[in-house]
């Protein structure tokens, strides 16, 4: 989980080993692999609660704890923890003899009636944000209507005949994977040609080398720039194509991609507003690419239908919450924010002594201000006591939300004072985790705590459950994801020599943009 904690189907077995702990689980032999991403405070938090748990109930560890970072290629991370737990089990080699029955059957074009428990809303309105629009930034408002009885049964509807075109645009992952070697492998047996036989044989030794060998690595690379999908790849070996049932039980189930919700139940009973922006990013060889889901998004039209589920959030303000609210998030992130906003406009809460809510804002210009004029409007109406929004792309001096809160320390931190406040940010993590330290330093500066007595009050307003946090990761390929990271450090230091510089008399330096509404 984001936070690091354990998932549902795991806490029983943890809580179990926890009351081991000294007694000694004889004969018992552990590794744990963990899988997340290095992005998040708690990396591999819940892995890490395992393996600590099993050593102290006395079993013997086989293995070191092993962690697969999701952007620094786990796939050869997995696969050399695998190979180790073979070689230590006397399993290498045997992998279990592959079925040979068939998995599908392929029927002729049949009449098939809707079923509506394959889709369970329709889309309402579907419209642009940004003035330009054009795909190389875009960002969309997507209203839907949810079904009344909800919900997506998601295998009985494979027991009828299934269109293979829904199939292959709906349901399978079609990324080229990580680890393609199946893959290939199945094009290879498929391959008409001795030439084209030979370069994929070619491919898949170098594939089978060492994880660590720098020829691999290479060849890796160049795959997933050449070939970002499995259409791609069969482009470039036209008469390589495995048979259909091959393809279908090698591709994996695509995963569902997870949108905050921005809008309230209550103002909007059975409606669901999402916000999405339109995930562009260059490969290698010159190609751009496009998120699924974002461009799926983006092309959807009123009274298409999709099959969506609707989750409880994962750590939710109390119920009927209407104390003090520091929010803080930017780009699409606003979703939640707009969301608990909307929720108390609905109830009726203003602002104001008890209630104070203030909410933090980022992106790059004026012009990719989300929901201007209904945050305005509350700002007017006293909804919002503070309205601040930092602005990246509109002066000398790149603001982020994070020095938008420096900039405001003390009414951040007339705010934290608040017993009952609550702190929720939502956006990427590399934003969240400045975030959280941009408010060390306001209780540091403002409130003259220590960097100690500073963490600890963060902690503890986290263990209260009065600082809630809705992130994602990085999305992009390994390379692009560290260039980010690169940038924005940079950044974070152009910030703060400008802010050093200005504090202390020094050669006039052109301000950040950070706005009051």
């Amino acid at each position: 989980h984001r936070d690091g904690e354990v998932p549902t189907n795991g806490r029983a077995m943890l809580g179990w080993l926890r009351e081991r702990e000294g007694e000694g689980l004889g004969g018992t032999r552990f590794a744990v692999l963990g899988i997340g991403n290095r992005i998040y405070p708690k990396y591999c938090a819940a892995a890490q609660a395992f393996d600590a748990a099993f050593a102290a109930a006395g079993a013997e560890r086989v293995a070191a704890l092993t962690l697969a970072d999701e952007i620094a290629g786990q796939a050869d991370t997995v696969k050399q923890w695998m190979e180790v737990i073979a070689s230590l089990t006397g399993a290498a080699g045997m992998l279990p003899a592959a079925e040979t029955r068939p998995r599908i059957e392929i029927v002729g074009p049949v009449t098939r009636p809707e079923d509506r428990r394959e889709s369970s809303a329709t889309v309402v309105e579907n419209r642009e944000m940004l003035p330009a629009g054009d795909g190389q930034r875009s960002t969309r408002e997507l209203i839907i209507a949810l079904d009344p009885r909800g919900g997506d049964d998601r295998f009985d509807r494979f027991r009828d005949p299934y269109p293979l075109d829904r199939l292959f645009r709906e349901d399978l992952d079609l990324a080229l994977p990580e680890s393609p070697e199946e893959l290939l492998l199945a094009i290879r047996e498929a391959a008409a040609h001795p030439e084209d036989r030979d370069t994929l044989g070619k491919w898949l030794g170098l594939l089978n080398l060492e994880s660590s060998d720098p020829a691999r690595q290479r060849h890796r690379s160049w795959l997933r720039d050449n070939f970002a999908t499995v259409p791609d790849l069969l482009d470039n070996f036209p008469k390589c194509c495995p048979p259909l049932e091959v393809l279908i039980d090698i591709l994996p189930r695509l995963r569902p991609r997870l949108y905050s919700i921005a809008s309230s139940e209550i103002a909007n009973p059975g409606r669901v507003r999402l916000l999405a922006s339109n995930l562009r990013y260059p490969t290698a060889a010159g190609a751009t690419r496009e998120g699924v889901a974002s461009q799926y998004i983006r092309h959807l039209a009123p009274g298409d239908r999709l099959r969506v589920e609707v989750k409880p959030a994962h750590r939710p303000l109390p119920a009927g919450f209407s104390g003090p609210l520091l929010l803080i998030g930017a780009g699409t992130g606003l979703s939640l924010l707009y969301s608990v906003l909307e929720d108390r406009a609905a109830r009726g809460i203003a602002g104001g002594t008890g209630h104070s809510t203030r909410l933090f804002f980022g992106c790059r210009d004026e012009s990719e201000f989300l929901m201007r004029d209904q945050l305005v409007g509350w700002r007017a109406s006293g909804l919002l006591d503070g309205l601040t929004v930092a602005l990246s792309r509109s002066g000398a001096v790149k603001a982020y939300v994070q020095d938008a809160l420096a900039a405001r320390g003390p009414e951040v931190l007339a705010l934290l004072d608040q017993p009952e406040a609550h702190v929720v940010v939502c956006g990427d993590a590399r934003m969240a985790a400045q975030v959280a330290d941009a408010l060390l330093q306001v209780l540091q500066r403002e409130g003259g705590l220590s960097y100690l007595a500073a963490t600890r009050r963060l902690r503890a307003m986290r263990d209260a459950g009065r600082y809630l946090e809705d992130v994602w990761g990085v999305q992009l390929k390994r390379e692009i994801a560290m260039a980010e990271v690169v940038r924005d450090r940079y950044d974070q230091g152009t910030g703060w020599l400008s802010r050093l510089t200005r504090k202390l008399g020094g050669a006039r330096h052109p301000s950040p943009a950070i706005r009051d509404h």
